[in-house]
């Protein structure tokens, strides 16, 4: 009983990792709780489970994926996903720093409608 438990938490954690990384990626507020929430229990059910099974290795991936992107500044991300476009870096993380500054966000959206997509 308790090892089925354990695996359940054990889906779900990763399953919180992940959309802890896709917040964190699309840049959206309350992706560091997802991610530490997540990673703590998927290694804490992890540890668990290591006596009497084997980790499986996506698990494993997740919980290391996870811990990576929480440990990465979305600075850091910006700068790597569109370090073909300096321009688009600087807004992007002009308007991280400013979350609340609506001629900011409005400069940003006005700057990737005029870009042609490609």
């Amino acid at each position: 009983m308790l090892k089925s438990i354990l695996l359940k938490l054990l889906n779900i954690s990763a399953a919180v990792v992940l959309v802890g990384i896709l917040y964190k990626l699309l840049f959206f507020p309350g992706s560091r709780p997802l991610l530490l929430t997540g990673t703590v229990t998927l290694a804490i059910a992890a540890g668990l489970l290591a006596p009497t099974d084997n980790l499986a290795k996506k698990h494993a991936l997740v919980l290391v994926l996870g811990l990576a992107t929480w440990a990465t500044d979305s600075e850091t991300l910006v700068r790597q996903f569109h370090r073909d476009d300096p321009v688009l870096v600087e807004k992007l993380i002009f308007s991280l720093h400013h979350p609340y500054d609506k001629a900011a966000a409005e400069d940003l959206r006005k700057y990737r409608q005029a870009k042609p997509s490609g």
